[in-house]
């Protein structure tokens, strides 16, 4: 239609051929018009809808349906939904129109067909099921473990949908197509969530740059007899240095010679380094002394020694961070090959790791000056980490005994901001920062409150200061925590000694004060090791939200296997509380505003990789030592854990919404009465084993 005001004034000619050219489009849309329509669902049940969308051809501007049998039964809606309440087949008419004029219509009969008012469900399609056994979800909403249970899950992708009894599955999803590694039937067998191992070394446990290994086939360490003839046969690697592993450091204390004699008489003109079994001194000869230039003049690193014998002379002992330093002489800046050789092991580790149920790591060490982050990128790149790998990057002490600068400290956290920018990818996340408090008690650079008992200290003859035990001073640990944690960093902060353990809860309070307190619920800082608490502090965890992670799975943690020397050092009634789970458990418990929690983990290759082990172990240690029961224990190395990540809403719980992350056990050690026998032992091999791991809804293990 034209409007009058539009053609007044105009010449009838104009308008005359206006109005011509008017009727020849519509002319042609018209002759291209052609009603159709589809429909959502064209079988359906009494009581459901149907979606119908216009698929006509050609222009037009107006609908008219009819729809009998259906509610509404007319509509002018282009694309209307309709509900048929009456059974039967029912036909669907569509006109449409262009202007006034035209009109199309398509019928098609008995188009709609509605069967009867029970409708058959539509299953949702998975891509993973669980069911068979029982499901430990460790859902930390349920209050009592015990209700913690369930019959079956389902998988979508890599998110869990469902969690609840196989009836349920079976009536509500659809798993026929699953492929048959992924239909997994327990028979018996028990699914927890996939564990977490929060405190391990596996690259150093990888590094084939050690050639020199003070271990016997069956893994039980040499004596020094072994030791002497191993070393004598050993060769030259990385630099021209042979570096080794293994030996105890009480052993070469209890010899007639200095161990500095001992060595040069094997090995007089290559330069050695052996890392102590512990990791926390070196055994070196004067080979090696002259390559690093170490003179009996050198002073002490911060948290380190060079010891001395009774005449002054350098015995061939480096205690501590002046240890770690030797290595960094022949390892930091490494050439390709000796790169190589580090990573060399990585693949098998990480099938190790995957053999064990653990589905997310720390690695609680990165030494970034021996470019670790590119063999990490490397695995990653090639498709070796299957497992969730967080890095912990190591703050690197003062060469010189004393406070950082506060440009040097600067200029640290720079280099530690960049790596986690540049490396972190996919499963491969650097986020933690690694600081060590103290040192080891059968050193005495553990720093306690306490002193260590006398006569045995100074006949130990190690003459270690005790103003110089901390790596990292409390003031420049807080600096360092306070500059990194609003980048995201978690500081884990190793503390043996009761005193190293109140000032790493000291330098994170200190932190998080400086910063406003504004970070504590996202940054879960942690202490690791905690093997000396002092009575004083138990509470101070809870009440100041700093996470405790502890690990037992070192023979050495159990009652019937404590060191003597530890003893000696500190007197029966510090050692027998040591690794106190049982009271730091109790004092969580206790405090019910605490944002604090205790996990378990294994510091692996110190000790066993297996979490069975430890779990086993957190329940044999006594009064003090022991968790109160094996929920408890489970939970600490999943619910707990992933927590302590910040990944409490993603991980570690089975529910719906979560990541489809499990660890499947071939028995159910939730009712194995005689708790010695949760795990294999070298002597009994019927404990518990892991016989799945899934990770993001993948198998990335499965055996026997």
């Amino acid at each position: 239609m034209f409007s009058h005001k539009k053609i007044i004034g105009r010449p009838w000619s104009s308008v005359w051929l206006m109005l011509m050219g008017t009727l020849l489009l519509s002319s042609m849309c018209n002759a291209q018009m052609a009603a159709n329509f589809s429909a959502n669902n064209t079988t359906v049940n009494q009581g459901e809808r149907v979606k119908f969308t216009d698929k006509s051809t050609g222009y037009h501007d107006w609908w008219e349906w009819n729809f009998p049998g259906g509610t509404p039964s007319y509509s002018e809606a282009k694309n209307p939904t309709v509900t048929y309440k009456t059974k039967g087949e029912h036909n669907v008419t569509l006109t449409i129109w262009s202007g006034y004029y035209k009109n199309r219509k398509r019928t098609k009969s008995n188009y709609i067909k509605v069967g009867s008012s029970t409708p058959t469900p539509v299953l949702e399609k998975v891509d993973m099921v669980m069911y068979g056994g029982k499901i430990y979800t460790a859902d930390q909403s349920i209050a009592d473990p015990t209700q913690r249970f369930v019959q079956a899950v389902a998988v979508k992708g890599n998110k869990i949908v469902f969690a609840g009894s196989k009836a349920q599955l079976d009536a509500n999803y659809d798993y026929s197509s699953v492929a048959a590694a992924k239909k997994i039937n327990l028979n018996g067998a028990l699914a927890v969530p996939g564990f977490h191992d929060i405190h391990m070394h596996p690259l150093e446990a990888a590094d084939d740059s050690y050639t020199c290994i003070l271990v016997n086939q069956n893994e039980s360490f040499m004596n020094m007899s072994q030791i002497k003839s191993t070393v004598k046969g050993c060769n030259s690697g990385a630099r021209g240095f042979i570096l080794g592993w293994g030996h105890s450091i009480q052993a070469l204390l209890a010899q007639s010679n200095s161990p500095i004699s001992i060595l040069d008489a094997l090995q007089p003109n290559t330069p050695v380094v052996i890392m102590e079994r512990t990791s926390h001194s070196a055994w070196v000869n004067s080979a090696a002394l002259n390559q690093m230039g170490i003179t009996v003049n050198t002073p002490d690193p911060s948290g380190g020694h060079y010891v001395k014998d009774q005449n002054g002379q350098l015995n061939g002992i480096l205690l501590d961070s002046a240890g770690d330093l030797a290595f960094d002489f022949v390892l930091n800046d490494p050439t390709p090959a000796m790169a190589n050789k580090t990573y060399a092991g990585l693949s098998t580790i990480l099938a190790n790791v995957a053999k064990n149920g653990i589905t997310t790591f720390v690695n609680a060490r990165l030494y970034y000056k021996r470019k670790y982050q590119d063999l990490w990128k490397r695995a990653n790149d090639n498709g070796l980490i299957k497992s969730r790998a967080h890095m912990a990057l190591w703050v690197y002490p003062q060469e010189v005994n004393g406070a950082a600068s506060t440009s040097a400290i600067a200029a640290q956290v720079n280099e530690i901001k960049n790596i986690a920018s540049t490396y972190s990818n996919g499963l491969l996340q650097f986020d933690h920062i690694k600081f060590y408090s103290d040192g080891l008690v059968n050193n005495t650079t553990a720093d306690v409150v306490d002193p260590y008992l006398e006569p045995y200290t100074t006949n130990l003859g190690l003459g270690v200061d005790v103003n110089n035990r901390n790596y990292v001073p409390l003031t420049d640990m807080a600096q360092y925590i306070a500059a990194l944690e609003p980048e995201g960093f978690t500081a884990i902060v190793h503390g043996i000694g009761d005193k190293g353990v109140r000032e790493g809860l000291d330098a994170i309070k200190q932190a998080r004060s400086d910063n406003g307190n504004i970070y504590n619920d996202s940054q879960r800082h942690r202490i690791t090791h905690v093997e000396f608490v002092h009575p004083d502090d138990i509470s101070r965890f809870a009440a100041e939200n700093v996470v405790v992670d502890a690990q037992v799975s070192g023979e050495w943690t159990l009652p019937s296997a404590q060191h003597p020397e530890e003893t000696s050092l500190l007197g029966k009634s510090r050692t027998d509380r040591q690794v106190p789970l049982g009271e730091i458990y109790n004092a969580m418990k206790a405090d019910v505003n605490t944002k604090a929690t205790l996990t378990l983990s294994s510091d692996y290759d110190v000790s066993s990789l297996s979490p069975l082990v430890g779990i086993e172990h957190s329940l044999r240690r006594g009064t003090y030592g022991s968790l109160p029961n094996i929920y408890a224990s489970v939970d600490a190395y999943t619910a707990k854990a992933a927590y302590a990540l910040g990944n409490e809403n993603t991980l570690g719980q089975i529910k719906a919404g979560m990541l489809a992350d499990f660890t499947v056990i071939n028995q159910d050690i939730f009712s194995i009465s005689d708790i010695t026998k949760i795990a294999p032992s070298a002597t009994d091999s019927q404990g518990a084993r892991v016989t799945k791991t899934i990770v993001d809804g993948k198998v990335v293990y499965s055996g026997n």
